[in-house]
């Protein structure tokens, strides 16, 4: 009689968890099933077939774990750690600060850790050093590779932004959709039909986030959508790296050069940042062109802005986003089997402050 697939790849997932001490969380299918040689379908019937043997056990969105070769509880050493990319300024020594009050009627305390993309790929292990009982990865540092170590080492972790393919993560976000919609109606109503984009490119890890404001632009545009109107190109850390501080301002400059070449330029551009904002005002000014009669512009913030600029745009407010991320991994260290949870932070649109006149 023919042994069916299923069982010789169980046979052999049995010794590939020997071989490799595999304890607690096994990896996931798509990763075994690479690392195997076969389906991803097989993988999970071989799974139920180690899982009827007592040797696996499926818990749901927390994953396949191992029996009988469970890690001892980590110790708990009562502290969080914020990973962000972001440089250390005072408001960011601010806002720690004021995490650290909110938790220390929890006994706990929060420090921070500087994302450095190569030491990150350098040593993938290398949060596992840090001894904290859970992480808050602020704005795009969390990486796959970072995301499957913690799961399989039983460390909770919250993601500010939404991961794809993740459901088993807790996750926070803007929502950037209802942000999108919120100016592009606006402009649409102002009789805007062409409406540009500036924005940083991604890595692949975090590229659905530009085909997800593309879809909005496509939806609010209609026949008006034009690609030629979506100026995206270098990394954010790119041009840091390439130009230093005049990073946004080349970008920008760099963005107008593409805008002003097509046949139909654009009558309104929507910016990442606030300060892109205010290059933009700078550039346009100084071309002579008159903001907002022959161009609009409108900003979307990742943080509240201490006053209002002399443009438009959506802020959200991040603190609000890293709060839930902190209450959230203090309810997941007090209940491991949370079903995960995604929390959204609303836009809130401001107008236009008073006129900034800039030097030409």
């Amino acid at each position: 009689m023919i042994e069916p697939i299923y069982q010789k790849i169980a046979v052999r997932l049995e010794a590939y968890i020997r071989d490799r001490g595999i304890v607690g969380r096994l990896p996931g299918t798509r990763q075994l099933s690479r690392e195997l040689g076969c389906h991803h379908v097989t993988i999970s019937k071989a799974i139920r077939l180690l899982a009827e043997k007592g040797l696996l056990e499926n818990r749901g969105v927390r994953g396949v774990f191992v029996l009988g070769a469970e890690k001892s509880a980590r110790p708990l050493h009562r502290v969080l750690a914020m990973v962000s990319g972001l440089h250390e300024t005072p408001a960011n020594r601010e806002l720690l600060a004021k995490i650290n009050h909110f938790l220390k009627d929890y006994h706990y305390s929060m420090i921070g850790i500087h994302f450095e993309e190569s030491l990150f790929q350098e040593n993938p292990r290398l949060l596992l050093n840090f001894p904290v009982d859970g992480f808050l990865f602020r704005l795009s540092t969390l990486r796959k590779i970072q995301t499957q170590l913690l799961r399989q080492e039983n460390i909770p972790a919250v993601s500010c932004v939404l991961q794809q393919g993740m459901d088993w993560l807790d996750q926070t976000d803007c929502d950037h959709a209802a942000g999108y919609a919120l100016l592009l109606k606006k402009l649409r109503s102002a009789g805007h039909r062409r409406i540009g984009w500036i924005e940083f490119g991604r890595i692949p890890e975090y590229q659905p986030y530009l085909e997800a404001v593309r879809g909005y632009f496509q939806a609010a545009l209609g026949p008006d959508f034009d690609s030629d109107l979506m100026f995206i190109r270098e990394s954010g850390k790119e041009m840091l790296d390439r130009f230093g501080m005049d990073y946004c301002r080349i970008y920008c400059k760099r963005a107008l050069v593409h805008f002003f070449g097509l046949k139909r330029p654009p009558t309104a551009i929507i910016v990442p940042r606030a300060d892109f904002a205010l290059e933009l005002g700078h550039l346009l000014t100084a071309a002579r062109i008159r903001v907002p009669d022959q161009m609009a512009v409108m900003y979307v913030s990742h943080g509240l802005l201490p006053e209002k600029l002399p443009f438009p745009g959506v802020e959200f407010d991040e603190e609000k986003m890293l709060f839930w991320g902190v209450r959230r991994l203090l309810e997941r260290l007090k209940n491991p089997v949370l079903e995960p949870e995604k929390y959204l932070v609303p836009p809130i649109f401001h107008e236009a402050g008073t006129e900034i006149r800039y030097e030409v």
